[in-house]
């Protein structure tokens, strides 16, 4: 299992697999990663021809393989994100399998659960062995802070420590909050 640092600073680099396998709690955490990945994968004037997110749930197995195998048109790559993948039926997720293990080289693929677990051994294992499962596990209350210097630092700010201890205690750990509350704070401070 691939650990979200060195999923975030490999998709920095440029590096792009084939394969991904998001699930967890945190889904700030994964849409940041799923959000990465799409400005790496895919060029924006591409990406309505080479760019698709399916939602499982109304799905099939076969359905995602065939978009998953498609070719890129006038770009090399091609992006395919199943979100919730935990709703395909036994029979759908075995449909994917194959693909999994001889994934298209022209795709990048990634599957997401937002449940904590996802312990399908037939599609963890041909994922791991080609590409990168991460579980991006709920932030703690104490890197709450940490978290929040390091959102300033990227952004080439910084925050004093109180004020970050006072934005926890206020917005408590949740990232989207305290991303936006942050996110207005920086247009503020800019003007």
């Amino acid at each position: 299992m691939t650990k979200y640092e060195d999923l975030i600073k490999s998709l920095k680099q440029g590096k792009l697999l084939l394969l991904y396998l998001f699930f967890g709690e945190e889904e700030f955490l994964i849409q940041e990663a799923v959000d990465l990945i799409i400005s790496k994968a895919v060029d924006p004037g591409a990406r309505d021809f080479n760019f698709n997110t399916v939602y499982c749930k109304g799905s099939s197995g076969n359905e995602i393989v065939n978009l998953a195998q498609t070719f890129p048109f006038m770009s090399e790559r091609r992006l395919v994100i199943a979100k919730e993948i935990e709703a395909l039926k036994a029979a759908d997720l075995e449909e994917l399998v194959p693909y999994l293990k001889a994934p298209s080289p022209t795709t990048c693929r990634v599957m997401i659960s937002n449940q904590p677990r996802f312990d399908k051994k037939s599609i963890t294992a041909p994922v791991e062995a080609r590409g990168a499962v991460v579980r991006f596990y709920s932030i703690l209350d104490r890197d709450v802070n940490g978290w929040i210097d390091n959102w300033a630092r990227q952004r080439g700010l910084s925050i004093q420590r109180d004020a970050a201890q006072y934005v926890w205690q206020i917005l408590g750990s949740d990232l989207q909050a305290i991303t936006n509350e942050l996110q207005k704070a920086t247009i503020y401070i800019k003007d």
